[in-house]
């Protein structure tokens, strides 16, 4: 749906650019519950516990061994930069994409390095992940290409495996193409105002990392974009268990490496600011990669260690609760360090009619709702506007509407409800209007006039515009659905319901091995 109540209300086409189908558990909720923060903290709950029993899942399958799983699932899910991610940036699009990883790189292994019945996690991680955030969904498919250029230098490419992965290819696309398909239509039919492409070795807050900065950055093990001291600790300590290393945690910990010097300056970025490569702009969101197989490469270190102890009468489970919950201490002292500097500089606001006066505010549950439910419910964001609305972005978003007469007036009273938007305008006679609402080709709007259905046509701003009648009018705007949108979603579910059964009969027989 167009954005009729957020980003100043002028039906702005960003959540065509942004899935968002991992947010409906936040949407149920929100029917449930009244507080809008509340409906927040129990959400990253839900997704929180999901991230680590899907970690921990998919390493028990490839590992085999619960330490190890509990090990991966607690330093992947708790590093600094997942955290970070969260609690900072609040970018919950790739936090909640980097939660699927383990899904789909676990599928991707199975198929490439084993026996490749376990190939649907490869398409649901796969899936999810493009669900959530369309960059990391790239960042996913980029490590996979890695990961098959290396089973083939490994000769494990086979005819099998190219079948496997060509299914693959197919429920994955069945999957998207209801994303892709709006995507692709209004990119193709509009001049998209896309978003900026910043300058690669110049990150907002300051400038790329040195390599030395973001060593520092790590071992201060804050809530920063690094990874925090235990990636120090991890670096150290595998180079003394190098030898005993296998093979495949060895190529865990090259890649561990590689994609965090290539979050530094140490990288020449510059090189590629006119590619399109630059669409990634910041280059230190590859720490979600290197995150990753840091745990592998972590979690096979701990249990290492747990093997080498446990062959001591004197070592017993209550050593591997302490191991474990070791492992979370960096991470929530870096959270609680971070949060304790905030509560010293941060404004509180209690009120929902207080004025902030600092840029940096906290805000309490009581206050939030009519705070921003009322006086501040949009943003000026003006990604993915088209390119004639944005060079007229001024006037649109202090929602100014034009007469042919040239009288202006602010189109101010609106509701959205039941997918409609409605208002009222008066007129002192029949004449052309040009309102603030973004004219996008390629989407159909029904627009009714006292209940008789209207033309509309895009104005010189790139806005909607039709003729008014002499009096009052009362407009009533609603976007049809897509036919060809419809289709595509039931193609979907045909593919969600068919991956659903094989991943039934794949317990089955796990069950029956059993």
């Amino acid at each position: 749906m167009p954005s009729f109540k957020t980003f100043k209300n002028v039906g702005d086409m960003v959540q065509s650019f942004y899935p968002m189908i991992t947010l409906l558990p936040f949407a149920i909720l929100r029917f449930i519950f009244a507080n809008p923060v509340l409906v927040l903290y129990i959400g990253l709950t839900f997704y929180t516990y999901l991230g680590f029993l899907i970690a921990y899942q998919m390493m028990l399958k490839f590992s085999g061994n619960l330490i190890q799983s509990a090990s991966f699932a607690i330093i992947y899910n708790m590093s600094i930069y997942h955290l970070t991610d969260l609690f900072i940036r609040f970018d919950i699009g790739e936090w909640l994409a980097l939660m699927f990883f383990p899904l789909a790189i676990y599928g991707f292994y199975n198929i490439f390095f084993e026996d490749g019945k376990n190939y649907y996690w490869a398409v649901v991680g796969l899936s999810l992940v493009t669900y959530s955030h369309i960059l990391s969904a790239v960042f996913l498919l980029v490590t996979v290409i890695l990961m098959f250029i290396i089973a083939i230098m490994k000769q494990q490419v086979n005819k099998e495996t190219v079948v496997t992965s060509l299914k693959v290819i197919v429920l994955f696309v069945m999957q998207i193409l209801f994303i892709v398909y709006p995507l692709a239509v209004l990119t193709l039919k509009n001049r998209i105002h896309f978003p900026t492409k910043y300058n690669l070795m110049v990150s907002p807050g300051g400038e790329l990392s040195s390599l030395g900065t973001f060593i520092t950055n790590s071992a201060n093990n804050h809530l920063n974009r690094s990874l925090g001291v235990i990636f120090l600790v991890i670096f150290v300590w595998e180079i003394f268990k190098w030898k005993k290393m296998p093979k495949v945690y060895k190529y865990s910990f090259s890649i561990m490496n590689i994609t965090a010097i290539l979050t530094t300056s140490l990288f020449p970025w510059y090189l590629l600011q006119q590619t399109s490569i630059a669409v990634i702009q910041f280059p230190w969101r590859l720490l979600g990669i290197s995150g990753f197989f840091m745990a592998v490469v972590g979690a096979w270190l701990v249990k290492d260690v747990v093997e080498e102890y446990a062959k001591s009468k004197r070592f017993s489970k209550i050593y591997v609760i302490g191991i474990l919950t070791l492992l979370t201490l960096p991470s929530l002292s870096a959270e609680f360090y971070t949060f304790y500097q905030k509560s010293q500089k941060d404004e509180l606001i209690t009120t929902a009619y207080q004025q902030e006066s600092s840029k940096n505010y906290s805000i309490t549950s009581k206050a939030f709702a009519k705070y921003f439910g009322e006086l501040r419910n949009s943003s000026s964001n003006t990604d993915y506007y088209t390119e004639k609305a944005f060079t007229h972005k001024e006037s649109i978003q202090k929602r100014v509407i034009l007469f042919e007469d040239g009288t202006q007036n602010n189109l101010v009273q609106t509701e959205f409800k039941n997918n409609e938007l409605s208002f009222s305008l008066n007129s002192e006679k029949k004449q052309l209007v040009d309102i603030p609402i973004i004219f996008y080709d390629g989407v159909k709007y029904t627009l009714t006039i006292n209940n008789s259905k209207e033309k509309i046509t895009s104005s010189k701003r790139g806005t909607m515009q039709f003729v008014l009648k002499k009096g009052h009018n009362k407009i009533v705007l609603k976007k049809e659905n897509n036919g060809t949108e419809s289709l595509l979603v039931m193609l979907t579910l045909v593919a969600w319901i068919v991956l659903g059964f094989r991943i039934v009969a794949g317990f089955k027989l796990v069950k029956g091995a059993e």
